[in-house]
């Protein structure tokens, strides 16, 4: 199955850096593994899942993917099985990541915000 016009859009160049500049990620996405196409569907989505890449950013790179590879991809089956499943195998570990990454923020603008108070008070 073709892609369409609306598979198609343009992904921001930090979120692609850091996806190659994963090793692993370049192995599958230069197919240096010996996976099946499904295989590499799911390990390619659930990756971009947990790099908190959203669905239309996951269709482009995988549009891609198959064009790389002369591949005649199945868009119906990624969108409406691969993308689902994947996402709900990720979304836990995501949200966990996130409410680190939140914490970590908070206790920094803690400290920030009391270093500001008894630099202040001590003038």
């Amino acid at each position: 199955m073709k892609s369409n016009n609306n598979t198609y859009h343009s992904i921001k160049p930090y979120k692609i850096k850091r996806l190659f500049f994963s090793k692993y990620w370049r192995s599958l996405y230069n197919a240096e593994q010996d996976l099946t196409l499904t295989q590499y569907e799911y390990k390619l989505a659930t990756h971009c899942w947990l790099q908190r890449l959203t669905k239309h950013d996951i269709e482009t790179l995988m549009g891609w993917w198959y064009a790389k590879h002369g591949v005649p991809g199945n868009f119906w089956h990624f969108r409406n099985v691969v993308i689902p499943e994947t996402y709900h195998w990720t979304i836990e570990t995501v949200r966990a990541q996130r409410k680190i990454e939140n914490e970590k923020a908070k206790a920094k603008r803690l400290a920030k915000a009391l270093n500001q108070t008894s630099v202040g008070s001590s003038q």
